[in-house]
């Protein structure tokens, strides 16, 4: 039967500076390659659908009201495959009436947990 022998050799291990070589090459390029952007091309496309009143129907060709169009690029569309990929529930407290307020008081994603709308959720809970 075969033994195993046992050795009592250091190991020593090889630092590498590759990582540190490619941070540095980064921070010499840092804000290079955008000089040509601007607001317009950061745009965010929307999905709408069209209406009778929607200005598309005017400028852009096949447009009909019922289909769908991409804000963008005006691509209009009959129909789309939506995946959602998120859900966030939140709940909105909007300042009375008269206060000239026209956004809400307080967002939380959590009734139990919002201090200025803990009474409605409690009323929720009575219910």
């Amino acid at each position: 039967m075969a033994t195993k022998k046992t050795t009592t050799e250091v190991a020593v291990a090889e630092t590498n500076t590759a990582l540190a070589v490619m941070a540095a090459d980064f921070a010499a390029d840092a804000g290079l390659g955008m000089e040509g952007a601007d607001k317009s091309s950061f745009a965010i496309p929307f999905l709408s659908i069209l209406q009778g009143l929607s200005p598309q129907l005017e400028t852009v060709d096949g447009a009909k009201p019922g289909l769908f169009i991409n804000s963008i690029t005006n691509e209009v569309f009959k129909e789309v495959l939506v995946i959602p990929c998120a859900f966030q529930r939140r709940f909105l407290r909007w300042a009375p009436r008269g206060l000239n307020q026209s956004d809400p008081e307080c967002l939380q994603p959590r009734l139990d947990k919002l201090p200025c709308c803990r009474h409605t959720y409690e009323m929720h809970l009575a219910r």
